[in-house]
């Protein structure tokens, strides 16, 4: 589907799932959920996939994601903060509390962070190239194009942020976080 002219692109949000008589492993092919959501979206615009166990905390989350896109729109993939995360690998995407899931608190440290930073974007990139630490797909903001054309069709259930990180890498692409953008994440709600 062509893009229409003087038209912004659209931000399509996802919770992708792989339903049980889907993909190439029956419902445990979670890149077979992204491969169709990028596939039904028009040229032009992007995907942001969020995790069934992810919300924003704050009420201009929209705009933020709207202000990124317009700063960089040849970005590879932007990222942002949470709360909960396995911090060996993506601790640097981590703020505040991560045994916390009172919403009042959390909501508090994201206002806090939106007040100090606000749509600011850093540039990740080297941060996990260098040291391997790759960003959680918890979150995961991609223009179809980018889709299409370097990290193309996956398969498969787990690691596949890593995977869609190193594709980005290797194709010379920019990864950025949305500093003052925090997202609540359950993450099995257990002690990390």
């Amino acid at each position: 589907m062509p893009i229409k002219k003087n038209r912004s692109p659209r931000i399509w949000i996802t919770v992708p799932y792989c339903h049980k008589d889907e993909g190439k492993r029956k419902g445990r092919d979670l890149g077979f959920a992204y491969n169709q959501y990028a596939n039904m979206i028009p040229d032009g615009d992007w995907l942001c996939s969020i995790d069934h166990d992810a919300c924003f905390l704050t009420k201009g989350w929209f705009r933020m994601l709207e202000s990124a896109i317009a700063e960089k729109p040849d970005a590879g993939m932007f990222v942002v903060n949470t709360n909960r995360l396995r911090p060996r690998k993506s601790g640097w995407q981590l703020y505040g509390d991560k045994n916390c899931h009172d919403i009042s608190v959390l909501r508090k440290q994201a206002v806090e962070l939106f007040r100090k930073y606000g749509a600011e974007l850093e540039d990740v990139t080297e941060i996990e190239s260098k040291k391997w630490r790759p960003s959680s797909g918890f979150f995961m903001l991609i223009s179809k194009e980018i889709w299409q054309n370097v990290i193309g069709e996956l398969h498969g259930m787990y690691k596949l942020d890593y995977l869609i990180f190193r594709k980005l890498v290797e194709s010379k692409l920019k990864v950025y976080r949305i500093k003052g953008l925090l997202m609540y994440h359950w993450f099995n709600g257990k002690r990390l």
